[in-house]
């Protein structure tokens, strides 16, 4: 019995020290280099493209909530909503607390839907919500 104990010793050790197939560490996934994972969605590549395609008739260079060029970002994330105070525009993180994604959904709570007299398709509305969900990075 004693003689087993090294051999199990021994398993568990290498069950815990997470060896892949190649003997070193198991691959996490996607990451970003410090171990967290690697936004899946660019704003400058994914949601700006949609910013310019339905948002930017209304929401151009003037007016509160300006949408087009490299600025757009810097209007949404942490920036209180205007008309719904002290609701924020995008939440980091947070869909459901974000006033753009109800917005974009047509919550009642949050006036008409948008972008005006339409709606999102499915494939856009995921985009943005991934983006917020995914903290919303300036990428």
């Amino acid at each position: 019995m004693k003689k087993m104990k090294p051999l199990v010793l021994a398993a568990a050790i290498h069950v815990f020290a997470g060896c892949s197939d190649q003997g070193g560490p198991v691959d996490p996934g996607n990451t970003n280099g410090n171990g967290n994972p690697a936004p899946a969605v660019s704003y400058r590549e994914d949601v700006q493209p949609i910013w310019n395609a339905n948002c930017a008739g209304c929401h151009g260079t003037s007016g509160g909530l300006t949408l087009v060029g490299g600025n757009s970002r810097s209007v949404l994330v942490g920036v209180v909503s205007v008309g719904y105070a002290p609701e924020v525009r995008v939440v980091p993180g947070d869909p459901g607390r974000s006033v753009l994604y109800q917005k974009l959904l047509g919550n009642p709570d949050f006036g008409q839907r948008m972008p005006a007299g339409g709606a999102l398709g499915g494939e856009d509305l995921e985009t943005i919500r991934a983006w917020i969900a995914e903290g919303a990075a300036d990428n």
